[in-house]
């Protein structure tokens, strides 16, 4: 388990990006973590993987601090989307991989290679040489060879053609079906990932203000659309119009809404159309 106590980061100026955070992330689950542009998202990422370390808070690696606990680095692997190799971008993806081999004690090299040939890359291409989608899917092979405990991933399809975003997401969803191991997911695509995340983090201004079970969710989150303007008496995060017709996005408990009435038509709400409107009304009050 990573445990997060009161975690908070500050850049120039006295600027809080993520403040006063308490989490644990669980073995054997996968996290999607969702925030707009600026939220903190990348910086908790890199945190979590020891790559920030100045900090207030603490995070711990099974019960030890990660920045006192080198063997942890063996077992957090961040995996960016645009990750920049620097020096070692002159190897080629063979070296790099053995690299990783080092790096991360239980790396599957000959499954990383396998990868690599089954998304048509070469082995001794040079990283630097590669395309844009292909250093992406090079980073992407990395991770899911790590088979490390936990495995960070950050935007990890963006420049992907829809070809290969489905091609990984299969991969990702095989890997990841095992109660040992954990990943977390930060995406601005959210239809992308909501049917393989098992539990929903929501950062908005410095902090986690929704973490909630995938199935608790879907419990509880629901459209509701009026044609005579009654407005539900429940827990409603947002509303539209639509000439006289009245729409209601609700998150409340289910029994509760199952006895509102006939005068309203009942739908479930997706995932992204709930963030858009716990985040995106709120912005716009």
């Amino acid at each position: 388990m990573i445990e997060i106590r009161n975690l908070t980061k500050e850049y120039e100026h006295g600027r809080e990006v993520l403040g006063d955070i308490d989490l644990k992330l669980e073995r054997g689950r996968i996290y999607g973590l969702f925030g707009r542009n600026g939220a903190g998202k990348t910086t908790l990422l890199k945190i979590l993987s020891n790559q920030i370390v100045n900090y207030k808070g603490e995070i711990s690696y099974e019960g030890e601090k990660i920045t006192e606990n080198r063997n942890s680095l063996k077992h957090i692997c961040y995996v960016s989307s645009d990750e920049n190799y620097g020096y070692f971008e002159n190897f080629e993806l063979v070296k790099l991989l053995k690299n990783n081999a080092l790096l991360y004690e239980n790396f599957d090299l000959d499954g990383a290679l396998a990868l690599l040939k089954e998304f048509d890359i070469i082995d001794y291409d040079k990283y630097k040489n590669l395309s844009r989608g292909n250093k992406v899917l090079f980073n992407l092979i990395v991770g899911l060879s790590a088979n490390c405990d936990f495995t960070i991933f950050d935007e990890p399809a963006n420049g992907l053609d829809a070809i290969n975003r489905t091609k990984f997401y299969k991969l990702f969803s095989e890997t990841f079906d095992d109660e040992n191991r954990t990943a977390v997911v930060a995406t601005h695509i959210i239809d992308e990932v909501e049917n393989y995340i098992t539990d929903i983090l929501i950062l908005d201004e410095s902090k986690i203000i929704f973490n909630e079970k995938i199935e608790d969710f879907e419990e509880k989150a629901f459209t509701i659309t009026s044609n005579d303007g009654l407005k539900p008496n429940l827990n409603i995060i947002g509303e539209d119009s639509l000439g006289t017709t009245k729409i209601y996005y609700v998150y409340d408990e289910k029994e509760k809404i199952d006895r509102i009435g006939s005068n309203y038509r009942i739908s479930k709400l997706d995932l992204q159309k709930f963030f858009i409107k716990i985040v995106g009304e709120k912005q716009n009050e």
